[in-house]
């Protein structure tokens, strides 16, 4: 073969193995083979899209409402798979990712409420998920009504929104964001259980989604990490916890990493608000305790740029501890008013806060307009607050709950939203400051700035994830070559900012 045919073979194999977009709609649409919005597969198709993926592939949903069964069977579940990023929230025209937009009330509905229209019937586990690593993503949907009130002991009784079992061996890391997990039951983890137990990991990452009126009848009204001689240790970045309560310990997020385990989360950039628990540990409860005796392993919380307030237990109302677990906070705000030993924090306690936090409207959580993600959102810093530009910018996310920057001056704010005080200043340095183009661009893109002067550039993908850092002077080309296609915000200076999209 003549190596001019062997590299039109190869170019040949690697069109064909490139990443695919499959599409779905609630009712399909033309030949529903997912191919395109207008040959979508219908909802019932929705596993199937996501079996027939490959790595790489996406799977885009369009607002509706999905179930993951057809029939009355609590048992059946929807199941991620690794390499596959699963999207929601999109109107079902869009071309690119950047044109969907998850601030709005038309959502994507990943539902339990099969059956009957009891509560009752209710499936076990919306999504159940095991043997995955972090490639395995779901993005964009709003998790809601499932009943995890199975027999005690079994996997039925915890986890009705996401269970990710890595229990006895195995591994389940998933990745989890910009979703929302709403009404949820469960005698453990409402609406996220995560089984690392006997040996097994599970860790997932968890970021930018919202936990509210979600109910444990044990313990964890939104997260069990269960890391009993296991691992159960996943990071939450730029999350919310409203309206939780469990019957036990543990409104929001219960660890348990007794049995020489470890159940030791890093929470960053979360807001905790009225979570209730009927024992202790309204918001969180970090826990080592041993089944028959003793206490062992690792429960260590590290909370980071978090605010836990307004929580309530009759003991430990905000953070609860059992046996020799420790809870760590650093650069957060905490209302410490009746914490009694143990329930105290360990470490110094670096640039901490205990005043009131200075919510917008804590009684209404999604604002007048009933669409979260907006500025009128209940827990947006007033301007008077104490947290904004005092938090830590170490592993700061690139963007707030609102998809705004994290950074808008020189430090984070306290919490899950940024607060824009210098708005039109910010907007007016933005479009000054400099201008991409092409934008969108399939590979170099130059970047143009208004002074000679160096400066710090950074590229973020939208996870928060610095990508690179470099000096750049008044006109720079960027290559955006070794990156996947996507949206990624250029931060010039840590303060002013652009997006780029790579298609």
């Amino acid at each position: 073969m003549s190596k001019i045919k062997m590299i039109f073979l190869l170019l040949f194999i690697a069109d064909t193995m490139s990443a695919l977009n499959r599409y779905v709609t609630v009712s399909g649409s033309g030949s529903m083979n997912g191919t395109s919005w207008s040959n979508a597969y219908p909802g019932a198709s929705l596993q199937n899209a996501i079996n027939l993926s490959n790595t790489g592939d996406e799977v885009w949903v369009s607002n509706g409402i999905y179930y993951p069964t057809t029939s009355v069977s609590r048992t059946a579940s929807f199941n991620l798979k690794n390499g596959v990023i699963l999207y929601g929230g999109f109107v079902g025209t869009e071309i690119l990712l950047s044109q969907r937009n998850l601030a709005t009330a038309f959502q994507s509905i990943l539902s339990g409420n099969i059956g009957t229209a009891a509560y009752s019937d209710n499936s076990y586990h919306i999504i159940y998920n095991t043997g995955l690593n972090n490639t395995a993503v779901i993005d964009g949907f709003v998790i809601t009504d499932g009943n995890a009130n199975g027999a005690s002991g079994s996997i039925d009784e915890g986890g009705a929104g996401i269970y990710n079992f890595g229990g006895f061996g195995g591994t389940c890391n998933p990745t989890i964001r910009n979703c929302i997990f709403r009404n949820h039951t469960a005698t453990y983890g409402a609406a996220i259980f995560d089984h690392g137990s006997n040996g097994g990991n599970a860790s997932p990452t968890i970021s930018h989604c919202i936990f509210e009126n979600n109910v444990a009848t044990g313990a964890a009204g939104a997260i069990d990490n269960y890391g009993y001689s296991g691992n159960a240790s996943p990071q939450i970045i730029n999350c919310i916890f409203v309206n939780n309560s469990a019957t036990l310990t543990g409104g929001a997020i219960h660890c348990w990493g007794g049995g020489a385990g470890n159940a030791s989360p890093f929470i960053n950039a979360c807001t905790f608000f009225n979570n209730t628990a009927n024992v202790g540990g309204g918001a969180v409860v970090a826990d080592n305790q041993n089944t028959d005796v003793g206490f062992s392993g690792n429960a260590s919380i590290v909370l980071l740029n978090c605010i836990l307030y307004g929580n309530a237990a009759p003991t430990g109302p905000q953070f609860y501890i059992i046996g020799t677990a420790t809870i760590n906070a650093t650069f957060s705000n905490i209302d410490v008013t009746g914490q009694t030993t143990p329930h105290v924090l360990s470490g110094a306690g670096t640039g901490n806060l205990t005043s009131v936090p200075s919510f917008l409207n804590p009684s209404d959580m999604d604002g007048a307009d009933n669409i979260y993600r907006t500025s009128d959102d209940g827990l947006v810093l007033l301007s008077s607050s104490l947290n904004i530009n005092s938090g830590n910018n170490t592993s700061a996310p690139a963007v707030d709950l609102k998809f705004i920057p994290r950074i808008v001056a020189s430090t984070i704010d306290i919490g899950a939203y940024e607060t824009t005080i210098t708005t039109s200043v910010e907007k007016e340095n933005k479009t000054l400051l400099f201008e991409i183009f092409p934008n969108p661009t399939h590979s170099n893109c130059t970047l143009n700035i208004d002074d000679a002067i160096p400066h710090i550039l950074q590229i973020y993908d939208m996870q928060g994830t610095l990508l690179n850092e470099l000096e750049i002077n008044q006109k720079q080309i960027l290559n955006l070559d070794i990156y996947p296609k996507g949206v990624y915000l250029i931060v010039i200076d840590k303060k002013f900012y652009n997006r780029i999209i790579k298609i």
